[in-house]
This record gives C-alpha cells, sequence and structure tokens, in this order.
C-alpha cells in the first residue's frame, strides 16, 4: 500500500471556487494560502477536479508560510502546469529570498526546470526537462532530493540532468505559487493545479502514483496496484472506498 499523507508538508488541491474568499485551502491543514483575487475568478477546469488560471499579470497565491526543512534533507516537490505562453520565463512554484532559493520554473524558450540557489558565490544547481515544453498541454513537474542526488522528473519520467547537493541552508520565506516570491516577476501564464510538497524522496512506484497513468490524482493512499510498464493499473481501491 502507497500513503503518503504522514509524509505530506503542503496539499494545495486548488479546487477553490468562492466569490467572497481569497483563501487558498491546504488540505494537509499546515498553512492555507491567500491568493491575489476570489478564488472563484481564478477557477478553471483542472487535471483533477478544479485548477487555477495565473494571467500573467497580477494571480498569485502566498503560501503565507515557510518550510523550514526545505531545501536540507530529503524532499519531493509535485505539481502539475499547463502553460498559455512560451513567451517568457514563468514560475510555477518558489520560496527564498533569491539568494538562498529553490525555484519550478518555465524558462523560455522552451524548457522546465529546477533550480536551487544558497550563495551568490556560487552557481545554482539547475535540472532542465530533455525536451520543450508544449503549450495547452498539461504536464506533471516533479522535483526531489534524495540523499545526495537533485533530480527532475516531467511526466513520471526522470529527466537526464541530475545536480549533486551543495550546501545544506533553509529558507525562511514564504512558498509562493505562480510568480517568484522575493520580487514581483515572473508571473505564471496558464494552470496550475494540485501541488503537493512532501519531507521525503518519493519512489518511483510513488511517482507512478501520483502520475496515474496521465491523469494526476488528489488521494495521498491508496491500497498498492501492480505496476504495468511503469505505470500503475488504472482501476485501484483508496482506502475508504473505491475511486
Amino acid at each position: 500500500m502507497i500513503d503518503l499523507t504522514p509524509n505530506c508538508l503542503r496539499h494545495y488541491k486548488m479546487n477553490d471556487d468562492s466569490y467572497t474568499s481569497p483563501t487558498v485551502v491546504d488540505s494537509t491543514g499546515n498553512s492555507n494560502g491567500t491568493a491575489t483575487q476570489n478564488t472563484h475568478f481564478m477557477s478553471a477546469d483542472g487535471k483533477v477536479n478544479k485548477a487555477f488560471y495565473f494571467n500573467g499579470v497580477t494571480d498569485v497565491v502566498d503560501g503565507n508560510s515557510a518550510i523550514l526543512n526545505l531545501p536540507t534533507g530529503d524532499h519531493t516537490i509535485s505539481v502539475w502546469a499547463n502553460l498559455s505562453s512560451k513567451a517568457g520565463t514563468y514560475c510555477v512554484i518558489c520560496a527564498g529570498d533569491g539568494v538562498q532559493s529553490w525555484i519550478m520554473s518555465y524558462r523560455g524558450p522552451g524548457l522546465y526546470r529546477w533550480r536551487i540557489a544558497w550563495d551568490d558565490d556560487v552557481a545554482p544547481l539547475t535540472c532542465q526537462s530533455n525536451s520543450d515544453a508544449t503549450t495547452g498541454v498539461w504536464t506533471h513537474l516533479l522535483a526531489k532530493r534524495d540523499g545526495s542526488e537533485y533530480s527532475f522528473w516531467v511526466d513520471n519520467v526522470k529527466q537526464n540532468d541530475t545536480e549533486t547537493v551543495g550546501n545544506d541552508f533553509q529558507v525562511e520565506e514564504n512558498l509562493f505559487i505562480g510568480r517568484v516570491g522575493w520580487i514581483a516577476v515572473q508571473y505564471f501564464v496558464g494552470l496550475i493545479d494540485n501541488v503537493m510538497i512532501f519531507d521525503k524522496a518519493l519512489s518511483a512506484d510513488e511517482i507512478a502514483f501520483l502520475w496515474n497513468d496521465g491523469e494526476g490524482t488528489e488521494e495521498l493512499h491508496s491500497v498498492a496496484r501492480p505496476l504495468i510498464n511503469n505505470s500503475l493499473a488504472s482501476s485501484h481501491l483508496a482506502i475508504g472506498g473505491l475511486v
């Protein structure tokens, strides 16, 4: 059985759709986020249920707290993204002050990337996607630290770029979704859904569980299913009933 619940630090399903509140619920209960406008005006059809559309100009979600154990220690960050434009550089999710920081982004003219910086005098660690991003297509982006290795996964495939961990440090600034947190730039253009952060390096089976044959999932636990061609069988029983 796969059960990621004890290791999930943040889970923004992005299903919020309120005319009167900008609250973005963290289903772990650790830290609700705040959108720049009431969530109905960002709500759109998502990869799984609803998502948020980010307009590339003003839309952002402030996670309202730091995740102090990142990027120190093993961890995984999982997001679904759907670009509307490839013209610029757009932040998917990040935290930091620009000197000590981590960021998952799209960098024009073509690649998704994961980047860690810890010192102005040291080149950041950067892992990039193997191939160009495509607009209008949902893409599963996942970055993880496993011991001394950083890796970047796109649609359940580990990308060729890997990096060896440099210095450990703690980011004390808030988590941001859809824009760089330390300066108001790189606003995302498109849809973001189902943001998850874990305090462990997910295994290949656990990554495949989140990928769910390309359908995605908001579930964190399930009765184990057999792997077929490195994907989980589509029919399964989740704890609490059939899904």
